[in-house]
């Protein structure tokens, strides 16, 4: 039954329904974080059609709201072709004036700041959403704005090229002992995790515990138990850092709280 809730949300309760593939999803939240150069919440002013058919983003004018990392923004780009009839799975087509968006951007080859579909930028409310379907992402979109303000505030200058992830989904299976476990709604944890060049688990510090007794024993699991790659390309020659979440839910309908490594 928890793995039929945690479908449901990703379904329906999580950002885009993705028929564009990306390569990221695991722990969406943090790892853009720390990939983008700009994160914050804007309201779009004014969008512009693409400059001509060739082009592969397209202008939009914002106000910047909230700024989690990086520097307030007037201009942003977007990764689509616009007003010229080309459109790509991957286009970011729900952009439009007066919208309020949580953005994660990033320096193109033209040193401008852009996104796209991949991005984990997304609108804040979505009107088409209702009911369960409303509430789950509500919820995501709180407990994702929480991780980012304390993100801003424990590491405002974490920044790397790459995404770290583990290998297998052995962590689900660790977790599964706190199944009933009684938390704070919608509440998450993080870890630092330090790798040496050829990641491996160094050091692993607790940022934002849960109680001292478990993240001593969780500790020593990432330590022991977990091997980690990077999102592309080879394994880097130098030492890496990484922010790991842990995610309380609480599924209320069918009596089910759980601590889970995936972030919905």
């Amino acid at each position: 039954m928890k793995y039929y809730f945690l479908t449901i949300i990703f379904l329906f309760g999580y950002s885009y329904a993705k028929a564009c593939s990306c390569d990221l999803s695991w722990q969406e939240t943090n790892n853009h974080y720390i990939t983008s150069d700009f994160v914050g919440i804007v309201t779009i002013n004014q969008v512009f059609n693409s400059p001509d058919r060739e082009s592969n983003t397209f202008k939009i004018k914002v106000n910047t709201e909230k700024v989690f990392k990086g520097n307030q923004v007037s201009t942003l780009y977007v990764y689509g072709n616009r007003g010229h009839g080309i459109i790509s799975s991957c286009d970011v087509g729900s952009v439009h004036q007066g919208k309020e968006w949580i953005i994660y951007a990033t320096k193109n080859s033209k040193g401008k700041l852009a996104f796209g579909w991949c991005s984990n930028s997304k609108p804040m409310v979505k009107e088409w959403f209702d009911g369960k379907a409303k509430q789950n992402r509500q919820q995501g979109i709180d407990r994702e704005l929480r991780i980012l303000q304390y993100l801003s505030l424990s590491l405002p200058n974490f920044k790397r090229n790459y995404s770290v992830l583990p290998i297998g989904t052995n962590l689900s299976n660790y977790l599964e002992q706190y199944d009933g476990i009684e938390l704070p709604s919608n509440s998450f944890y993080q870890y630092l995790i330090t790798f040496d060049s050829n990641l491996n688990v160094q050091n692993v510090k607790r940022l934002k515990g849960l109680n001292e007794q478990f993240d001593s024993d969780f500790i020593d699991y990432l330590k022991s138990n977990v091997k980690w790659k990077v999102s592309f390309g080879d394994i880097p020659k130098t030492k890496i850092q990484y922010v790991f979440g842990l995610f309380y839910y609480d599924d209320q309908e069918n009596g089910k709280r759980f601590l889970s490594p995936f972030e919905l």
